[in-house]
């Protein structure tokens, strides 16, 4: 098998991992968006089924807990966006056949900027999520935000790569063409 056949399997393995993961995040959102529901269904409701469901998705207190669950449909929002790019991407690489293009490297970059940007903006929302209705920010998961930032910063470096590597073939083709 050549080496550009196994990339082209490691994209589209890659492709259906990241198409997972914008799953899981639909997935969180409707979870997200539910609890809301069946919190002020809960409220409305005197009934033990409403009594034991909001168990699973109360926290200290009645603003925490839509705070909570707001700011939580703002994140999944945030990375569905980023990996619906990288998606897009991959798919983009795989049809053109080469990832080795200053075009998909300066795509890269700038899907490296809004991994960065986009979780940061979500912050921001979540906080005045949070400030509105009167609850501090430790209601709120700082860790993928961290996480979204890092890969961020790591699409960003393999847009370096790619850019070098671009370059390179542009040398080497202009090479080939004066001999």
């Amino acid at each position: 098998m050549k080496k550009v056949e196994l990339l082209q399997k490691m994209l589209k393995f890659f492709a259906a991992c990241i198409f997972l993961a914008v799953l899981y995040y639909v997935i969180a959102a409707i979870w997200n968006i539910v609890s809301i529901v069946i919190y002020y269904s809960a409220q409305n409701i005197d009934n033990s089924f409403w009594s034991d469901a909001l168990k699973y998705i109360e926290r200290s207190s009645p603003a925490a807990t839509l705070a909570y669950r707001w700011s939580g449909i703002v994140y999944c929002v945030a990375d569905m966006v980023s990996f619906i790019m990288v998606f897009k991407y991959l798919l983009d690489v795989i049809e053109e056949g080469t990832l080795f293009t200053p075009h998909s490297a300066r795509h890269m970059t700038f899907i490296g900027l809004k991994t960065i940007f986009l979780p940061l903006i979500a912050e921001l929302i979540a906080l005045i999520i949070h400030l509105c209705y009167g609850v501090g920010s430790e209601y709120s998961d700082h860790m993928p935000v961290v996480i979204s930032v890092i890969f961020g910063v790591v699409l960003l470096f393999v847009s370096l790569i790619l850019h070098h590597v671009a370059e390179l073939e542009e040398k080497l083709k202009n090479i080939e063409n004066k001999e």
